[in-house]
């Protein structure tokens, strides 16, 4: 880039009071170089993913505090930013999310949104998003179903003293299933929660 586009850049972010401080330029190194390794630990080592939780919720507060995606000068790196950490916080998205991550980064897509409406890359980050958490709960929807039946099964062949402990685990997987915002069990779940549900304490 040369000089005079690097002074046109500058006087832009000063016009609009979006450029970063020497020190937040030194802060947001020290995130990207955070994330870059964090990436790398995505890809080689993710089963010590607990480890980097603090980082990744450092690196968050620290971008939002530094204001950087106000900066509609620098998408590239925002998109990138924004893009290694919901990579993180889906890294297992059938065991769901790290939900505060998640919805961090979907704010952050719909703020730069704002400034570049219609923006494929974006749009794209943020319909992966909204499938991988729908497909959090899909999952767990698929987990808590399978159990109730499965402790519904063991109750109908099991003695009398054991059975009621299954029909109540059952009952108490479907109201834990009741419970996620937006399903609607099906009319055999339904009826047998109606049916049991009312002899089974909360």
């Amino acid at each position: 880039m040369s000089s005079d586009s690097s002074k046109h850049r500058s006087s832009k972010h000063k016009e609009n009071g979006t450029a970063l401080s020497e020190k937040s330029e030194a802060n947001l190194a020290n995130v990207k170089n955070n994330l870059v390794l964090l990436n790398k630990m995505l890809s080689e080592r993710p089963g010590e993913w607990e480890q980097w939780l603090s980082t990744a919720r450092l690196a968050m507060r620290a971008i939002d505090a530094m204001r950087f995606l106000k900066d509609t000068a620098r998408l590239q790196e925002q998109v990138w930013l924004i893009q290694v950490l919901q990579d993180y916080s889906f890294h297992d998205a059938d065991e769901g999310c790290i939900q505060d991550i998640s919805q961090w980064c979907q704010s952050s897509w719909l703020r730069v949104l704002r400034d570049h409406p219609n923006n494929v890359t974006i749009l794209k980050g943020l319909g992966d998003n909204w499938l991988q958490t729908s497909q959090g709960f899909l999952a767990m929807i698929h987990r808590e179903g399978s159990a109730a039946e499965a402790s519904m099964n063991l109750g109908n062949v099991s003695s009398p003293s054991s059975a009621e402990q299954h029909f109540v685990r059952a009952v108490k997987y479907l109201r834990r299933t009741v419970a996620i915002p937006g399903y609607t069990l099906s009319t055999f779940f339904q009826e047998y929660l109606d049916d049991y549900g009312r002899f089974v304490a909360a």
